[in-house]
């Protein structure tokens, strides 16, 4: 019996890595996302792609046009090469091993008790949300050591 080939069409959107491997080096790659988002009308995003049940995620290296299969838990950050300009962020310093640290804008700051980083940082997601330089950045909260306000 002959195979038929199916192939569906993916949205390749390059974006900046940094994995936990000691080198401190971040790179450029393309993702490949969905064209049909799983929960909501419109195209996968970054969050959904990474907070997806695959535990290794295919991944282009720019630089060198390599096809790279990483584990997912092993990722510090993925961030977006867009600029997205939002407003009302809480300034945070997120650290990680290695002595490495960045400084974050906390997005979607409410008044009262939710509004706390701590309420944030519990949620069930694995990678959170920040903004830095002007970009959003997924961040995999098992990597954060300490964060200071």
């Amino acid at each position: 019996m002959e195979s038929i080939g199916y192939k569906v069409e993916k949205i390749k959107t390059m974006v900046e890595i940094l994995i936990d491997d000691n080198a401190n080096q971040p790179f450029d790659a393309y993702l490949f996302l969905n064209q049909f988002s799983r929960f909501k009308k419109g195209e996968e995003t970054i969050s959904e792609f990474l907070e997806s049940d695959k535990f290794m995620i295919p991944i282009v290296q720019v630089s060198s046009g390599d096809f790279i299969m990483l584990n997912k838990n092993e990722l510090l950050y993925v961030k977006e090469k867009e600029v997205n300009v939002i407003q009302n962020q809480k300034n945070v310093k997120l650290h990680f091993k290695n002595q490495i640290s960045l400084k974050v804008e906390l997005m979607n700051v409410h008044s009262g008790a939710r509004g706390r980083v701590l309420d944030y940082l519990n949620n069930p997601l694995q990678f959170l949300q920040f903004i830095h330089s002007d970009s959003n950045i997924y961040i995999n909260k098992n990597k954060i050591l300490k964060i200071q306000e």
